[in-house]
């Protein structure tokens, strides 16, 4: 039988801890210089023996752990119990009902291995950290002393010049840690937020966007033809990424194939865009619309369906416009008309339509 480092190890880090938890918190980096172990196994080891309440862990400038129960209730069963440390002396299964090593009955020297298995394990169920204590207080020679006091100073000097203010130092940086820490928290917070919103934002606006670049198209559908007495227009993305894509115009009076709209004549492309501004319009109308001469590239043809199509708007909408065209000035209901009959002062003529036609016909 023989004990594997985790369970030597543990046994003696907590003989270690025993001798001085009395006075402070021993921490694990001076067991593991006492005691010549790896810090990283005893890390592992502490989280186990922690579990299992043999010691406890204090935190702060002064922390390391110390002995959970008193040193003579913490039995060397209980330590190889926590580390997963097995006392075994048999190679077969001493609980099978079969003998051992798949034979029929027991090996010769079965029972031997077996009672002393049950000695060792009642010696460790009796042996405790006291024990061990005491014992060593026993063998503790001056000159083992003179060697470990050598070995502390030792360390120590590798420590090098102490730093006073240190604790302090490290009270004001803890603070200001867990200053920036909460800072942090609230920033990250706040950018969840604001990605949260952002998110939101752009799911509506590309919502919105698409519902509005449909209306636009259904509406355009209408409008081109009726100016054109024909064609067809629409509204094309250039992108697929609707907040990121350029929009592209294209029409096609009737009898033109599928031209770019700077091929147009000036009458095509003041009849496009009065059917686009119009579009836009009648999604979103307002209580009047002004017009600057919106007819001047219109033939007489074209200004009659321009005309038309004003006439039918004007129902839910006045229309104020600037225009030099007759055509459009015989289907106004009402003219306001700027004279000069004298060099240098203008003079502004308002006429009713309406009650002009009504003052001839009588």
């Amino acid at each position: 039988m023989k004990l594997t480092s985790k369970g030597r190890y543990a046994v003696m880090a907590l003989v270690d801890l025993a001798r001085f938890d009395s006075i402070n918190p021993v921490s694990l980096r001076d067991i593991s210089l006492r005691q010549n172990i790896s810090l990283d196994y005893l890390e592992q080891i502490f989280s186990k023996l922690r579990k299992k309440e043999i010691v406890q862990s204090v935190r702060g400038i002064q922390g390391g752990y110390v002995l959970n129960r008193k040193a003579k209730e913490i039995k060397l069963a209980n330590i190889f119990d926590a580390v997963d440390e097995k006392v075994k002396t048999l190679q077969c299964n001493k609980d099978s009902k079969k003998g051992c090593n798949g034979k029929s009955t027991k090996c010769l020297t079965h029972n031997l291995w077996d009672e002393l298995e049950n000695h060792i394990n009642d010696f460790f169920e009796k042996k405790s950290l006291e024990d061990l204590l005491k014992e060593l207080a026993n063998d503790e020679t001056e000159e083992n002393l003179i060697n470990e006091i050598s070995k502390i100073e030792s360390s120590i000097s590798r420590i090098g010049p102490i730093n006073l203010a240190a604790a302090e130092e490290y009270k004001i940086e803890e603070e200001r840690k867990l200053e920036i820490e909460s800072q942090f928290a609230e920033l990250e917070k706040a950018l969840t937020t604001l990605q949260n919103a952002i998110k939101k934002i752009d799911l509506e606006s590309r919502t919105k966007f698409k519902d509005t670049l449909d209306k636009l198209n259904i509406k355009l559908g209408e409008l081109f033809p009726k100016l054109f007495g024909g064609g067809f227009a629409k509204l094309e993305l250039t992108e697929r990424d609707l907040l990121e894509s350029g929009v592209l115009f294209k029409a096609m009076p009737p009898g033109k194939k599928n031209v770019n709209v700077s091929q147009l004549s000036g009458g095509e492309k003041a009849l496009s865009s009065i059917a686009l501004v119009f579009s836009f319009f009648s999604l979103n109308p307002a209580p009047f619309c002004i017009l600057d001469e919106i007819d001047a590239p219109l033939d007489d043809f074209n200004t009659s369906r321009f005309i038309n199509m004003v006439e039918e708007m004007s129902e839910k909408v006045q229309f104020i416009f600037v225009t030099h065209n007759k055509i459009s000035m015989e289907k106004s209901k009402h003219l306001m008309g700027v004279t000069m009959q004298e060099p240098g002062v203008s003079r502004l003529v308002s006429v009713d339509v309406d009650e002009a036609l009504k003052m001839a016909a009588s």
